[in-house]
């Protein structure tokens, strides 16, 4: 009886998930709201939907998922390393600007959860640079940097 609303850019694969869960889903109608993780206006404004959608009871649980691994090196459009903006600067930015919604819905129930989904290359060894969360997409790889 869950109430769903997925975050996605708009594609064919947005459609197709969102009819794959409208078909099991016991509760209201999902609803897809268009974000595309390499822009941090669009993040903002799907953050604003979805807080006009739940401004009453709040968000119980936020699950965070994507994943983009692009070799070479490239800017996303607010500058920053297409892969960290997708996997870690635009979750971030998400949660922060959901969290008072998550806080409602925890007040209400006493729990609200962020789930976070991730690859496998957390079990590896380290190889975080602090260069990825600065304006320096682009010219992060090899000789370039």
């Amino acid at each position: 009886g869950a109430s769903v609303i997925m975050l996605a850019r708009p594609s064919t694969r947005a459609d197709e998930a969102l009819s794959s869960i409208a078909a099991v889903a016991s509760g209201p109608a999902p609803r897809l709201i268009d974000c595309d993780l390499l822009h941090f206006e669009s993040v903002y404004e799907a953050a604003a939907a979805v807080r006009e959608e739940t401004s009453e009871g709040g968000i119980d649980v936020l699950c965070l998922n994507a994943g983009v691994m692009l070799q070479p090196d490239v800017a996303s459009w607010d500058g920053y390393d297409v892969t960290a903006s997708t996997n870690v600067l635009s979750h971030f930015l998400l949660t922060r600007e959901l969290m008072p919604e998550l806080r409602t819905a925890a007040a209400r129930t006493g729990d609200a959860r962020v789930v976070s989904m991730s690859s496998g290359s957390g079990f590896g060894p380290p190889a975080f640079d602090p260069r990825f969360l600065t304006r320096a997409g682009g010219m992060l790889g090899g000789a370039k940097y």
